[in-house]
Order: C-alpha cells, then structure tokens, then sequence
C-alpha cells in the first residue's frame, strides 16, 4: 500500500464517486481507478461496489478504510512532532525564513520580496523554488515556514493563509491570434489549438487533461519543453497557444491571456502552519504582508 493510494481511498470513499475525487485531488479519473485497481489486486479484494448514487466501500473497503485513517492520523503526529523539534532548532536563527514559492507565485510576487527586504533588511531568506508543485496541496511542507502558492478553495481549518490576489486559468495566445480579441473563451472555441506547456508542470498538466476531458475532449499538447523562455517564444510568434495562470505569463506585451469560462477560480495565497511555533523573521513577514497586500484577510491573533 502506498501513501497516495491511502488519500485516493479516502477521498473516494468521502465523495462517493471517483470522479469527484479525482477533481479533488487535480489528477485525472484514470489515475486514480488504476491506484485503487492496483491496491484491489495487492490484497485481493474488491474496495468497492456501485449503487444508485454512486460507490460505496464494501465490507473489505471500510476495513481497510479505518486502517487508512489511523495512518493518516500518526503521519499528522509525527509531522506534528518534528515540527516542534525543527521550531526548536530555529529559535537558533531567529532571523531566516524559509518560504516555498510556486513557479506561478514567482512571476509577481519577487517585487514584494525585494521591497519586504528594503524594510527588513536583517531578515534572510531562503527561497525554494516549488517548480514541480503548480496547486498547493492540502497542507505545507514542514520544511518550510510558508509556501506561496495557488489555492483552488478554502484551505483546511489547520492551515491559516493571507490572499495575495484571484487568478485563473486563461487561455495564451499571440496578439495575432484570432481569439486575441475575446474577452473570455469556451473550451470548444480552443480544443482544436495547438498548445505547449511545460514538462516539468506534471499538476498543471493534470489540471488542463482534466479540464478538457469533463467535455470529453482531449488537449491538443503539441510541444512540451523545460524552458519557460521557449514557451513564450512560441506563444509570442502565433505557432501555438498555452493555457496557465494569468499570471505566469500576463507580463508579456506581445501575449493576451483570455479567462476560460469553464475554469474554476484560484487564489494566490500565502499560507502557513498555525500550530508550529515561529520566529520573529516569520512574524515580520505575516506584518508586513498584512499591511502591504489589499487582499490580506487574515486577523492579527491568527499569527
């Protein structure tokens, strides 16, 4: 058994439907009735039976399924644990800041960071770049002390967070294009374009698939390439589109990013874990993104 296929177990058996679960977790329906096919096969036993409404655990599933959250609780302790102790080691440098920062977050929000530097010039921070992550994922890497990253909802009551703004999935073309001057496109307008992401957005990928196949469509990916300079270049001189967040490419002035209807709404968010103790760096930090950000939401006693 698997990790992964624990939360797909439970995310199912919550939802009642695997394709629900998929849209939950951002992975496509195959992904996850192969992972719970191969965990059926490990233990030789059928998780699931279908009724009226959906699918429901069969006596082997809820079995397995109480196990699953019993693991799922001493991961939550144990995270909890090393939490405290890596708190403690900090209270060491009192002054760093380890931040995890989406591809995304990157595009416009470094100018924060340099200003937030010109303020606190004592503070040191370590940026991680979160290059493989396009969604925040349900809770944030102990390893940092926030991550700045895209959120598609409310996030958990355990993790506090400051809006930076909305985004959405938008549709990148040439101005030249013949969309260019839509103010807002259908996944019918553009499932014939011709589109080239990057490869190493495994997340963003699964969010497009997942996107286009809800009407039974397949994405025409036509290049996929590790170099972002590349992407533009190819969206810049009309030979194909992409679909990403306004805000990872809205910069260019020869590029047009148009809403697609269909897509869900996203919200670049920094966000934290409440329940670990943080430094002064991380409180200087939550200050002044409270005072500089208009869309920071967050009351003082949250910190």
């Amino acid at each position: 058994m698997k990790l992964y296929q624990i939360e797909y177990l439970q995310e199912v058996c919550k939802y009642g439907s695997f394709s629900k679960a998929a849209d939950a977790l951002l992975i496509s329906r195959p992904a996850i009735s192969r992972a719970m096919k191969d965990l059926e096969e490990e233990y030789g036993i059928t998780l699931f039976q279908r009724t009226t409404t959906g699918v429901v655990p069969t006596e082997a599933g809820e079995i397995i399924l109480e196990k699953s959250r019993r693991i799922s609780q001493l991961l939550t302790e144990l995270r909890s644990e090393i939490n405290t102790l890596k708190s403690s080691a900090k209270d060491e440098n009192d002054h760093l800041l380890h931040i995890g920062i989406s591809f995304t977050a990157r595009c416009c929000f470094l100018p924060f960071l340099s200003e937030f530097w010109r303020v606190y010039p004592g503070v040191q921070i370590s940026l991680t770049d979160l290059s493989e992550s396009f969604m925040y994922r349900g809770a944030v890497d102990p390893d940092f002390d926030l991550e700045i990253a895209l959120s598609d909802d409310t996030p958990h009551d355990d993790v506090d967070y400051i809006d930076i703004e909305d985004s959405v999935l938008s549709f990148c073309c040439s101005r030249r294009h013949p969309l260019a001057e839509r103010e807002r496109v259908s996944i019918m307008d553009i499932k014939d374009e011709p589109l080239v992401g990057l490869n190493y957005l495994e997340e963003q990928k699964n969010v497009v698939t997942g996107l286009f196949e809800r009407y039974g469509l397949q994405p025409n990916m036509a290049y996929m390439t590790q170099q972002v300079s590349f992407l533009r270049e190819m969206v810049r001189e009309n030979l194909c589109c992409s679909i990403k967040p306004r805000q990872s490419i809205e910069s260019d002035p020869e590029i047009v990013t148009i809403p697609i209807a269909e897509a869900e709404p996203l919200h670049l968010r920094i966000l934290w874990n409440p329940d670990i103790r943080h430094n002064s760096a991380f409180h200087s930090f939550i200050e002044y993104a409270r005072k500089m950000l208009p869309y920071s939401n967050a009351p003082e006693n949250e910190v």
